[in-house]
């Protein structure tokens, strides 16, 4: 069974992912720097009102802002495979569920979260 009503490049969506993933990668490294001067900035901090700030900026923003970017990069990834895989094998139940992951509103878990 064909796939007609989708126009794909097989080969294409492969690169594309390999490259999403190397930049998530980056992301990834880039958000731990990030938490790390924010740490740093707490600890050096002189006016508890400050580092309060900085740690409700943090945990209200960035850190959910980041995971938020990273889990949708990851959730792309794996649906692109999952598009490949399901145009190969001319799966319209596989397409329909990789749609509805990509379209998928991220499932978050804030880890790195902190406090004064």
């Amino acid at each position: 069974m064909a796939l007609d009503d989708y126009d794909i490049s097989p080969g294409a969506l492969g690169e594309i992912k390999t490259n999403v993933e190397t930049e998530h990668d980056h992301i990834a490294t880039k958000r731990k720097d990030l938490s790390d001067e924010v740490d740093e900035c707490v600890t050096s901090c002189k006016m508890p009102q400050v580092a309060s700030a900085l740690t409700e900026a943090w945990n209200g923003l960035l850190a959910i802002q980041t995971e938020a970017a990273e889990t949708r990069i990851t959730n792309a990834t794996t649906a692109l495979g999952d598009v490949v895989r399901a145009y190969h094998n001319g799966d319209q139940e596989m397409m329909d569920d990789a749609t509805t992951a990509i379209n998928a509103v991220p499932d978050l878990e804030i880890d790195d979260g902190k406090s004064v």
